[in-house]
């Protein structure tokens, strides 16, 4: 059995839309938690059950059959409404989502080594999820926030 790890991915499309496509089954891929723009943390799959966004993945090797979804706790941060993917153009996430995204970090007590971006563990190397993600910046955030075990993964022994 492998430790906890957290994925980080970007919604493309406004957090609505995705929640909207999640409860109606109009997509392949689902998400623990939504960070929406505003810093609202949206839950979505509970956290004891596994949520399917890390098909193709594999975290220095760990991988149970081509996937670290039976691992993974997914996070998904609400896209910029200026994107523009075709013109490489991305403003960026705001401070209330690095915040939250902190908060809701420190409650899982997984280390920053296990904190990995979609784009680091995609064997295709095609996603670039989430773009412009400055995760120094937000280490530097999650340092802020007493690190507890508050969130339990559906993985056995965590």
């Amino acid at each position: 059995m492998y430790d906890p790890l957290i994925v980080l991915h970007e919604t493309i499309s406004p957090g609505d839309k995705v929640i909207a496509n999640l409860q109606n089954n109009n997509t392949s891929s689902s998400y623990h938690v939504l960070i929406s723009r505003d810093g609202t943390i949206n839950y979505l799959v509970n956290s004891r059950n596994k949520a399917s966004a890390g098909y193709n993945c594999s975290f220095n090797g760990e991988q149970v059959d081509n996937s670290v979804d039976d691992f993974s706790y997914h996070v998904v941060l609400e896209s910029p409404p200026d994107i523009d993917l075709d013109n490489d153009y991305h403003t960026g996430y705001t401070e209330s989502q690095y915040y939250s995204l902190g908060y809701l970090i420190s409650k899982t007590n997984v280390p920053t080594t296990r904190i990995v971006t979609h784009a680091e563990i995609d064997l295709s190397k095609k996603s670039k999820d989430p773009y412009k993600f400055d995760k120094e910046y937000f280490f530097n955030v999650l340092a802020k926030f007493p690190k507890t075990k508050e969130i339990y993964f559906g993985i056995a022994g965590y």
